[in-house]
């Protein structure tokens, strides 16, 4: 080996030792990022999770796919809150089970649950999976996740969840009160600290009269038809006052001056708290009752509960090419407005350019349908889904998800306000970019340019800076190069390619083919000769993350943080032995309106001159590394968090407070209305007198039955079933006025479908052996797939009273034809004692007057004959 070629190997070598210790270096500093990136994974307040498998085919039908995904699938990464969601304590409780094991089979919605993901290109957002616990108790859980896919096989699939069970579970309970509200046959209003009428619902106009632009906020003495209303409700407040609730008759008053007897009840909606923040009262026409004038008759009444969501944007608009706001809900207020401020203003106004386009299509599609109404007289359902972006009055943007509905000439919006899901989709895309672009990029670059031009590249260039090798290949290498560094490697490019002696490795940055995005590179380039012409051959090291890493090493706090930075929540570092504050993120900065590193937390936080007692710090340093999760409410900022706090290790090796706090303000305040709607519902059915039930015909028994039940019919609400009270009635007559069924055959045909209401009179014998009568009125529930009625919901009322009163003026009035039948035979007497014989035979027959009659005039000539005549004498 010449002299030369030994020096040129040994500089070689020597290069290679260099490099091979900028990697080893690269690495360390990788690894410690890794631990830092874990505790974040650790501190999630949702679920993280990893499930793996064989690789699958992508190709496959959606069957397939799906039975491999349960044949192999096994979860091989998650976080501590996942396996607590579970019921288990730490990760590695949970880590290996397989797939099948939580996402049981056998329910058919999460097979639904696996193909959307798979017809979503693998990918999913806000996905329902059904899952057990370790004690068996099924979860909900709302689920992003997305496949890894390699070589056109899916071989992993990374996801976060959060459990939803409680809000799917109150949101049922909600809907079944309303149900039972909008078909309660009970006038129902709510009344405010000022005595002001605030809510009616739909039946309330219908016996009242007034619409609700008559009623709504006037004084609820209005309604009375005592002769002094102000006196009547103050002796019913008075009432309230001591006892909570008043009950009884009154007198009201419609709209249009008529007087009807109601039974009616008042009572107080207390809050959490136990304070008093509305009252409910609840009315019925009981006039025929008390009048006893004729038969009571009841109608088909068909109720709405009008409820204005605390979440979503309700709106009401014009139903023009340039639609105005004719109502908003005050929900309005979290975007910074109140509702008058909105009334009349232009919906455009407040909607992104760019979503205007999808607007028009819709407006034109319900021109369209109104057009076709008119021509054909056929009823208008259109329901749209749309994305939009919406303004604040603080200019900033909103992304809403809305459904438009066309009621009469308006458009009904119902919208939501989704910018947080979009925030952190769009955290999980850059997350997965970083990620994805990590592994692609750990090859060098190389390339050849001659007269400015890329003659070679080889796939790791190309794929580094985002374009395939053809698009690469005859473009001008400066289009590749940030604007900020053109200049400067363009200048040594031409000074090298005239001979003279430039540097040949130095760093620049690159510009992808988005145009935006830069990434730093090392090149290293000499001149070589190509097809006879001088060229510059050289490779470009990706030292993106490098730089990156010298940047945090630079900066020390700010590199191990700065991503905090990038999410909603307050995160900050304090040291838990001076309380100095080390670190706080943006969305802190933001929240107290400075930037408080360097001072105690206590202070800048707080207020407080001495440590807080509730400080964690105790907790926490006790177990070092285990997370510590509390809710507090913060008085500065008067918003309610939830806290997650950790001992995790600073740069220069000291242990320090970690804490992340999450907004739960909204949550809170929307729980606490949630509450109190709950409240109102179950004091309004309370109030009703009857009882409110849901029945399911698949097993015959009863989901819910109101309180009354055993008062009435004489069985324990918990005991009764459909079997029972079929045991129990021994009478039906249907009163449904518009339809003529067999009797034995009504309830049959009210379960296949063929009746939409169900209402009948029901004698019933009580397992006590008392004789009563039940009006039945009931609708029906359907299937939501099948259509078929598979239960009921309706109110079951004790009608005994009212049919004894039918009984008596049934008799009453066959008395009157007896007197009238005798009173013609009378009138053709004129022999004074004859006639006074047919008057005493008459009474005698129809009366118990007789023993009057025969001590009255015992002695006289005739009466004693005609007393005898009939049988009696003077024992």
């Amino acid at each position: 080996m010449s002299e030369q070629k030994y020096e040129k190997l040994k500089t070689h070598i020597t290069e290679l030792e260099k490099r091979l210790k900028e990697s080893k270096n690269t690495i360390n500093r990788l690894m410690e990022s890794e631990k830092h990136y874990s505790s974040f994974f650790d501190n999630s307040s949702e679920g993280i999770w990893c499930f793996e498998g064989e690789p699958i085919p992508i190709n496959l039908n959606e069957d397939e796919i799906i039975e491999r995904i349960y044949a192999t699938g096994v979860l091989v990464e998650c976080n501590d809150m996942m396996a607590r969601m579970y019921g288990f304590e730490k990760k590695k409780d949970l880590l290996g089970v397989r797939l099948e094991d939580l996402l049981v089979r056998s329910d058919k919605r999460n097979i639904e649950y696996l193909k959307n993901f798979i017809r979503n290109g693998f990918r999913l957002v806000d996905g329902e999976s059904y899952e057990p616990d370790a004690e068996g108790k099924v979860h909900i859980f709302l689920n992003n996740l997305v496949g890894v896919i390699e070589k056109d096989c899916l071989v992993c699939a990374w996801g976060t969840q959060r459990d939803i069970t409680e809000l799917r579970r109150s949101e049922e309970k909600i809907r079944l009160l309303s149900k039972l509200t909008e078909n309660s046959p009970v006038a129902m209003v709510t009344i405010n600290m000022d005595k002001k009428i605030s809510y009616m619902n739909p039946f309330f106009f219908k016996l009242y009269g007034y619409n609700s632009e008559e009623v709504l906020d006037k004084p609820v003495v209005i309604l009375s038809g005592e002769d002094n209303p102000e006196k009547h409700y103050s002796d019913i407040f008075n009432t309230i006052k001591t006892k909570g609730l008043w009950r009884g008759h009154d007198r009201r008053k419609r709209k249009d001056g008529t007087i009807f007897w109601a039974s009616s009840s008042v009572t107080e909606v207390k809050d959490e708290k136990g304070n008093v923040f509305c009252y409910s009262e609840t009315s019925r026409d009981i006039t025929k009752h008390r009048e006893a004038e004729e038969a009571l008759r009841e109608s088909e009444k068909k109720y709405r509960l009008i409820s204005e969501n605390t979440s979503d944007l309700i709106t009401l608009s014009t139903f023009t090419l340039n639609p105005v706001f004719t109502y908003v809900s005050p929900s309005i207020k979290n975007f910074g407005y109140k509702p008058e401020e909105l009334i009349g203003k232009p919906c455009f106004d407040f909607i992104e350019p760019d979503y205007k386009k999808k607007l028009f299509p819709l407006l034109k599609k319900y021109f369209s349908a109104k057009a076709k109404n008119l021509l054909t007289g056929k009823g208008i359902d259109i329901t749209e889904n749309i994305e939009i972006r919406a303004k604040d009055k603080f200019g900033n943007w909103h992304y809403m998800e809305s459904t438009a509905n066309l009621v009469n000439d308006k458009i009904l919006y119902i919208s939501r306000d989704i910018t947080e899901r979009k925030r952190m989709e769009e955290a999980l895309r850059d997350s997965e970019e970083k990620y994805r672009g990590l592994i692609e990029n750990v090859q060098d670059g190389f390339f050849l340019i001659q007269d400015n031009l890329m003659k070679l590249v080889n796939p790791a260039f190309a794929s580094m800076i985002g374009y395939t090798v053809e698009e690469v290949i005859g473009k001008d290498f400066r289009d590749f190069i940030a604007p900020e560094d053109r200049e400067m490697v363009a200048e040594r490019y031409r000074r090298r390619q005239g001979g003279e002696d430039i540097t040949s490795k130095y760093e620049f940055q690159m510009l992808c083919k988005d145009g935006k995005t830069r990434i730093d590179v090392f090149m290293s380039v000499g001149l070589v000769t190509f097809k006879g012409k001088v060229a510059s051959l050289g490779t470009v090291h990706n030292i993106t993350e490098r730089k990156q890493m010298e940047e945090k090493l630079r900066f020390e706090r700010a590199q191990l943080l700065s991503i905090f930075d990038s999410i909603n929540e307050i995160i900050y570092i304090v040291d838990p032995e001076t309380n100095e504050i080390l670190y706080v993120n943006r969305a802190l900065k933001s929240s107290f309106k400075k930037d408080p590193v360097g001072g105690i937390c206590y202070k800048e936080f707080q207020g407080f001159d001495s440590p807080c007692k509730f400080c964690t710090n105790n907790i926490i340093l006790k177990e070092k590394g285990k997370p510590y999760q509390w809710e507090y409410h913060n008085p500065i900022l008067n918003r309610d968090y939830l806290i997650i706090d950790k001992i995790i290790s600073w740069p220069d090796g000291r242990d320090v407070r970690f804490e992340l706090a999450r907004d739960i303000t909204e949550r809170k305040q929307a729980l606490m209305k949630l509450r109190r709607v709950h409240k109102i519902y179950c004091d309004a059915i309370e109030n009703i007198e009857g009882i409110p039930y849901r029945l399911n015909y698949i097993d015959g028994k009863y989901d819910f039955v109101g309180d009354r039940c055993e008062e009435i019919i004489g069985i324990p609400a918990g005991e009764l079933t459909l079997k029972k009270l079929n045991e129990i009635v021994k009478e039906v007559i249907p009163t449904n006025p518009d339809i003529s069924q067999d009797p034995s055959d009504y309830g049959k045909a009210f379960f296949r479908g063929e009746i939409e209401k169900y209402r009948a009179d029901l004698r019933i014998v009580t397992p006590a052996g008392k004789e009563k009568w039940i009006s039945d009125c009931s609708v029906p529930l359907n299937d939501e797939k099948t259509g078929k009625v598979v239960g009921s919901l309706g109110i079951m009322q004790d009608i005994t009273e009212r049919k004894q009163a039918e009984v008596q003026i049934k008799a009453l009035t066959n008395q009157i034809e007896q007197f009238s039948r005798i009173s013609a035979d009378i009138l053709t007497i004129e022999d004074d004692k004859e006639l006074f014989r047919k008057i005493s035979s008459a009474i005698v027959e129809i009366s118990d007057f007789s023993r009057v009659l025969f001590y009255t005039f015992k002695e006289d000539f005739p009466y004693r004959d005609i007393l005898g005549y009939h049988g009696l004498d003077e024992d």
